[in-house]
């Protein structure tokens, strides 16, 4: 029930704050309920720093003795590096993970890193090859296909990845949520 409200609560704020991320940078938002544990939004581009600062926001957090209950994404991605130091944040303190609108490419990577995913039936969850300015990245995709096993993506999905060409996406359909353990409302 607690989640239930908690994603009900978030998903209204992802509404009406689409479109609002920076061009250069994610945005990091905390939303703070008049009881219980903070939620923590990501929107928009996942940029350089972008690790850090997410870091330094659970240290704060940490130091105001301010769980957090959930984390909520809205992006289209971003660097690859950023993205999984983001996602070994959220699988080494277990943090649930919930889209209520866009996730793909390095956002993807941190939905995947979370012990306990949830999404809206609208969410739009997707995959692709990793690439760089000069084009798909053998090495950066190998990479991601490592993280994404570890953090138990189903293979189906880990192929879908490593066949779908960036800038092109993979959504993933309702068998492969299903079979990632995503909770759907």
């Amino acid at each position: 029930m607690r989640f239930r409200a908690i994603f009900l609560g978030l998903a209204s704020v992802l509404a009406g704050a689409a479109g609002m991320a920076g061009a250069q940078a994610a945005d990091l938002v905390v939303v703070k309920p008049k009881r219980g544990p903070v939620a923590v939004i990501i929107q928009g581009k996942i940029d350089t720093g972008d690790s850090l600062r997410f870091a330094e926001m659970l240290l704060a957090l940490d130091e105001a003795r301010q769980p957090i209950g959930m984390l909520a994404l809205d992006s289209p991605g971003g660097y690859l590096g950023e993205s999984i130091a983001i996602a070994e944040t959220v699988r080494r303190r277990r943090i649930p993970a919930l889209v209520a609108g866009t996730c793909a490419s390095g956002c993807f990577m941190i939905f995947a890193a979370s012990p306990r995913r949830l999404a809206a039936r609208s969410a739009r969850i997707g995959v692709h090859t990793a690439y760089t300015r000069s084009g798909s990245s053998d090495r950066g995709t190998a990479v991601m296909a490592s993280y994404a096993e570890r953090y138990g993506v189903p293979r189906t999905v880990i192929g879908k990845m490593i066949a779908t060409a960036a800038p092109d996406i993979a959504w993933l359909d309702r068998r492969d949520i299903q079979a990632m353990n995503v909770r759907q409302r």
